[in-house]
C-alpha cells in the first residue's frame, strides 16, 4: 500500500434487491486511500452491482457510504426508501466528477480514439490544446496511440479496454472503479493495464477498486481483497485467501526466469512437463524436447543457474515428467 491508511470509502450495512432477488445483504467495505482493493466473487455474486453503488450509478436499498475528504460537504450516503438516486442528484455531482467507472464492455463514443479521451477533459473545462496534449499521453501510456485518430468502431475488444483505462489516465480522478478489466486482454495487455494500475496508485495517488474472478491478478496487484460471497463480504489476508484458493483447487506453481523478470505459471496438481509447457505457449507444448528443472529451495541455496549446474541441482527431464510445486523452468523446444 502506498499512501496512507485512511479509509477513502466505508461502506456499513448495504443492501440491494431487484424484484424479489436480494443480490446483496449487509455488506461491509472499508477501501484505504492509495490503495488497490480487489474484490474477487464468482458469477452472480453481486460484484458489478456493489460496483456501481460504490460508483454512486445505482442507489443500495439500505445502508451508508461515507467518502472521506473527497469532496468538501459531501461525504456520506444513506439509503433509505425516499433516498434520490445520486446518479440523478445534482448535489452529488462534484463527487461523481471524482470518479471513473469502467466495465467490462466499456462504453465508446463515435468519434475518433483521441476523442474519446478528450471528451470528460473539455467537460472539466480544459482547452482543446491542452486536452489533446494530456489525452495523447495517456494513450501512449496504454500503448495505443498508434490509433489515435482512427475511428473508435475499429478498435479490438482489448483495445477498447485499453482505452477506458487511457481515460483514467488523463482524467486522474480520485477514485477508479474496474469491472473485470483484464477480461478481454492478452497476456501482454494484462501485464501492461497492472504496470498502469500500480504506476496510477503510486505516482497519481489514485485509489482502485477492481472487481474481478482472477485470484492471480488479485494476487499480483492487490493491497487487499474482499470475497463476495453468500451474498456478503467476508474479508481476509491475501495470502491467507490464495493459500486456500490453491488448496481448494488443488494448484501448484512453477517458474520461469527472464532477463528481467519471474513469473508464476498455476497448474493442477500432477501436471506433466509438456502440458505445463502449454501454459506458457502452446507452440512450447507442441515442440516440446526437454524441460531443464531447477527445484526452488535448492535454487534459493544456490542463488544462480551455474551453481546449479555446478552442483548437480538442474535436472534435464523430458515430457512425463510431473512438475513438482516451486519448480524452476527453461523449456526447450522446436517449432
Amino acid at each position: 500500500m502506498s499512501a496512507t491508511s485512511t479509509d477513502l470509502i466505508t461502506a456499513r450495512g448495504v443492501h440491494k434487491t431487484f424484484g424479489t432477488r436480494e443480490v446483496l445483504r449487509d455488506i461491509h467495505l472499508n477501501v484505504s486511500a492509495g490503495s488497490i482493493t480487489v474484490i474477487l466473487g464468482t458469477n452472480g455474486a453481486g460484484k458489478t452491482t456493489l460496483l456501481r453503488i460504490l460508483g454512486l450509478l445505482e442507489p443500495a436499498d439500505e445502508g451508508t457510504v461515507a467518502y472521506d475528504g473527497i469532496v468538501p460537504g459531501v461525504s456520506t450516503i444513506t439509503y433509505g426508501a425516499l433516498t434520490r438516486s445520486p446518479a440523478q442528484d445534482q448535489c452529488y455531482l462534484p463527487l461523481r466528477r471524482q470518479m471513473l467507472l469502467a466495465f467490462q464492455h466499456p462504453a465508446i463514443f463515435s468519434g475518433s480514439v483521441l476523442s474519446n479521451v478528450t471528451y470528460g477533459l473539455q467537460l472539466r473545462g480544459m482547452s482543446h490544446a491542452e486536452a489533446e496534449e494530456r489525452s495523447m499521453a495517456a494513450l501512449r501510456e496504454t500503448g495505443i496511440s498508434d490509433r489515435a485518430r482512427q475511428h473508435s468502431s475499429s478498435l479490438s475488444g482489448g483495445e477498447a479496454a485499453r482505452l477506458s483505462v487511457a481515460r483514467a489516465l488523463a482524467l486522474q480522478p480520485r477514485l477508479l472503479f474496474l469491472d473485470e478489466p483484464s477480461a478481454s486482454l492478452d497476456p501482454y495487455g494484462t501485464k501492461l493495464l497492472e504496470d498502469l494500475l500500480m504506476h496510477m496508485r503510486d505516482d497519481l495517488g489514485m485509489t482502485a477498486v477492481v472487481v474481478t474472478q482472477d485470484i492471480f491478478e488479485a494476487r499480483r496487484v492487490a493491497d487487499q481483497v474482499a470475497f463476495l460471497q453468500d451474498l456478503g463480504l467476508t474479508e481476509s489476508a491475501l495470502t491467507r485467501f490464495i493459500r486456500s484458493a490453491y488448496g481448494l483447487l488443488d494448484l501448484i506453481s512453477f517458474f520461469t526466469v527472464g532477463t528481467d523478470e519471474v513469473r508464476a505459471w498455476p497448474i493442477r496438481r500432477g501436471t506433466k512437463a509438456r502440458q505445463a509447457a502449454g501454459k506458457i505457449h502452446s507452440d512450447l507444448e507442441r515442440g516440446f524436447i526437454r524441460a531443464e528443472v531447477m527445484p526452488y529451495e535448492p535454487f534459493l541455496a544456490a542463488g544462480t543457474e551455474q551453481a546449479m549446474r555446478d552442483t548437480g541441482h538442474l535436472k534435464v527431464e523430458g515430457k512425463d515428467y510431473v512438475v513438482a510445486d516451486g519448480d524452476i523452468l527453461n523449456i526447450r523446444f522446436n517449432v
